[in-house]
């Protein structure tokens, strides 16, 4: 079967007031039906670029060039003509954005913007609509969906004008859901109901799904597959499950290592720091043209190979891809640092 999304070769230059930026560099990824992948890497990594790129979000006058290939069912989005665009997002297409009340409309009803693509897309009348969305807020499962379909965003809590904007993004039944940081800013307890509704309902209507996120952590119990992002690059992807168990590349060990856990909670009250990643990631309008992670890696001596050339994206098990001179199945018998993330 083919995959939902392919993107190959992806890369886009944003124009900012500093010059053009280059945002995202050579991703390819794809995406089948029924399946989960996860985005994840710092802020400024390009897994927002990414994901806004396949739906064509970013304003002609602010995309300084763009190439590559993102193939949705088949078709070119990059390609594709703005009315094109606009006829597949919302329809085919959804999307979830991480700030709920900037994308809702506030001084419109809650009602109004979920049944706002059934109407555009699907053509039904007001009415119809209308019942439809009472319908949908109770599938992501907020109270008294029959008459909180006529509250505006402001009465809704942050949790539940997620679930609005989850309801008005999957009402179509898209077949592909992009999700992108859907949990900033929501406590843990809301942000564990979010990802259990975003699963339930990705199995519920078979919808491939793209989840966006900062913490390795977010994704851990949603993704399939997981595309760890690095200043532009993907610079490891791999089945989620073996990702968690053997990270490879030294920022996706980083990551892993500086998730508070109850043993790391409990070393607090010894005093001892948790561990982090040293350093920051390069400037997006002057990326250097080896290793962009060498700086911040502690494997990365002066005679490295990474401190004079671009580590390729190379498979070193089967599914398990990594842009590394320094993998972690590759770098066993070598000692003498602490692994990168660790302090001294």
């Amino acid at each position: 079967m083919a995959p939902v999304l392919e993107v190959a070769g992806l890369s886009v230059h944003l124009r900012t007031r500093r010059g053009p930026v280059h945002a995202v560099d050579d991703v390819s990824f794809s995406v089948g039906e029924r399946e989960a992948l996860a985005i994840v890497g710092e802020s400024g990594s390009g897994k927002s670029v990414t994901s806004r790129s396949i739906v064509g979000l970013f304003p002609q006058r602010v995309v300084h060039r763009r190439s590559g290939q993102v193939r949705f069912l088949g078709e070119d989005m990059l390609t594709a003509s703005e009315n094109r665009l606009s006829s597949i997002r919302g329809r085919h297409i959804g999307m979830v954005f991480q700030d709920p009340m900037s994308s809702l409309n506030p001084v419109v009803r809650v009602g109004s913007q979920v049944a706002e693509p059934l109407r555009r897309h699907l053509g039904m009348s007001r009415a119809e609509a209308y019942a439809r969305a009472v319908e949908l807020l109770e599938e992501v499962r907020i109270p008294d969906a029959s008459q909180r379909v006529n509250s505006y965003p402001h009465e809704f809590s942050g949790g539940m004008r997620q679930r609005a904007l989850i309801a008005a993004a999957t009402a179509c039944r898209p077949k592909l859901l992009i999700a992108d940081e859907p949990t900033t800013a929501l406590d843990v307890t809301v942000e564990a109901e979010i990802l259990s509704l975003l699963k339930n309902l990705q199995s519920e209507h078979g919808m491939a799904l793209i989840l966006v996120s900062h913490d390795l952590n977010v994704v851990s119990n949603v993704a399939d597959t997981v595309a760890v992002m690095y200043a532009g690059q993907i610079v490891e992807f791999a089945p989620a499950d073996e990702l968690f168990a053997r990270p490879e590349h030294p920022y996706t060990a980083g990551l892993l290592g500086s998730i508070p856990s109850i043993e790391k909670r409990h070393s607090l009250v010894r005093r001892e720091r948790l561990t982090t990643i040293p350093g920051a990631p390069p400037n997006a309008a002057s990326l250097p043209s080896t290793c962009r992670f060498a700086e911040r890696c502690l494997y990365a001596t002066s005679e490295s190979v990474c401190r004079s050339t671009m580590p390729a994206l190379r498979e070193i098990r089967p599914g398990h891809w990594v842009r590394s001179a320094h993998p972690a199945s590759e770098r066993a018998s070598i000692s003498g640092g602490p692994p990168v993330g660790q302090n001294p």
